[in-house]
């Protein structure tokens, strides 16, 4: 398949860069907006490097990988993108809803030793049994979970679980598990984020579960292209789940800037 190059600027913001993975993602759950983000076709890898090396590198200190796609999931890709990108010398942040396989694995810990900053994990899930409905083709969320463990104890490379979205919609004993599962895997934490929506979608939701600031469509921060969707976050429920979280030891973090804070202070 022709590749095309990067067409875009890559954004910083709060010291942290967004890097695309130029694959679409091969998962279709049915609250992501990445389709509407994802390129039409892949997208060179030598031209993302550059990109990211052009950029002034005391602007930022994070790559975030996987807004786009799912590097790990698009293993060829990761693999093209992590020397270049390890070669600034800076943290790299990857989000996935993949198994970490033993290619994948050996992938992530090269990386990791080769940046000097090190690499983290932000492994991705908004339910438990309702997965195989909400995150079609995903695997189950507890091998994502054995996954990222196996990676920790092999390579030392840290995780935070993603419960982001929160889709209202999922109930407590599912958010319960995915807390006790993040728990039991080492993983450093969890971190919520709100759920953006269409605003057809946003009607759909029952009454008095949207709480935001912004009712109305709005921008979507750390998207690179123009999107906008309606935000979707229960404060009151965000509130439940951190109590939950801290209930199990396990520490709740509102926004991935804190959670990789906590990542890197322990590289």
């Amino acid at each position: 398949m022709p590749r095309s190059v990067l067409s875009y600027p890559l954004q910083v913001r709060d010291r942290r860069v967004l890097v695309p993975i130029g694959v679409p993602c091969p998962y279709r759950c049915g609250y992501c907006y990445a389709p509407e983000i994802e390129p039409s076709a892949p997208i060179d890898p030598a031209s993302i490097v550059d990109a990211v090396h052009t950029l002034d590198p005391s602007s930022f200190d994070v790559i975030q990988l996987g807004y786009d796609g799912d590097p790990v999931a698009s293993l060829g890709a990761m693999r093209a993108l992590l020397p270049g990108l390890a070669a600034t010398g800076r943290h790299i942040n990857v989000s996935t809803k993949a198994r970490i396989s033993e290619r994948a694995a050996a992938v992530l810990a090269s990386a990791h030793q080769a940046t000097g900053a090190g690499v983290s994990l932000n492994v991705s899930m908004s339910c438990w049994d309702s997965a195989a409905v909400l995150e079609a083709g995903t695997p189950h969320p507890q091998s994502r979970l054995d996954g990222a463990r196996d990676l920790l104890a092999s390579a030392g490379v840290p995780f935070v679980v993603a419960l982001r979205p929160i889709l209202p919609k999922v109930g407590d004993d599912e958010v319960a598990q995915i807390i006790s599962g993040a728990r039991d895997a080492g993983a450093t934490g969890l971190v919520t984020g709100p759920l953006y929506a269409t605003e057809d979608e946003a009607e759909l939701m029952e009454p008095g579960l949207v709480i935001s600031e912004h009712r109305h469509a709005t921008a979507v921060g750390w998207s690179p292209l123009p999107l906008e969707r309606v935000r979707i976050l229960d404060d009151d429920r965000v509130a439940r789940i951190r109590a939950m979280a801290e209930g199990l030891g396990v520490r709740h973090f509102t926004n991935n800037a804190q959670a990789l804070s906590e990542m890197m202070r322990h590289e």
